[in-house]
């Protein structure tokens, strides 16, 4: 057995030993999650983020739409909040599972987490506020309940 496999052996039998199994199968699936609804995985945003964001955005403002009006702005606005909060948590999960695995005594970082977060948000906001050719309307994502 080659030297470098031998070691990364003994260092995996070493932390497996250290830690309940249940734990490192909690911490590495939230890191998973966290790493599908972070901005790192980019390539699924249309497939997770996109969806679970409407899905917040929807019923909420279909609750409200029956007070008031909601206009197509108002409408685009949360969707984007909501947007912006799916990448938030996934960063937030990613971090505080990765750093969990890594020692049991890791401290959580949130402000950190949420400057990486809101920073790549606002990009993609911008993205979707300057709607260049003409993405909004193409996706079909507004219901046809909004004016």
């Amino acid at each position: 057995m080659p030297i470098l496999v031998k070691k990364i052996h003994e260092a995996v039998s070493a932390y497996a030993r250290q830690h309940h199994p249940r734990y490192i199968i909690k911490h590495a699936a939230s890191f998973v999650i966290g790493f599908v609804l972070s901005p790192l995985s980019w390539w699924n945003d249309l497939f997770i983020n996109v969806p679970l964001a409407w899905a917040m955005t929807w019923p909420a403002l279909k609750l409200t739409s029956f007070i008031f009006p909601v206009s197509k702005n108002f409408f685009l606005t949360a969707f984007i909040f909501n947007y912006w909060i799916t990448n938030i948590v996934g960063m937030a999960m990613m971090h505080y599972s990765g750093k969990k695995l890594i020692s049991k005594d890791a401290k959580f970082d949130i402000a950190k987490d949420l400057i990486v977060g809101i920073v790549y948000s606002i990009i993609i906001a911008l993205i979707f506020i300057l709607d260049p050719g003409e993405i909004l309307s193409n996706l079909h994502i507004i219901p046809s309940w909004v004016k």
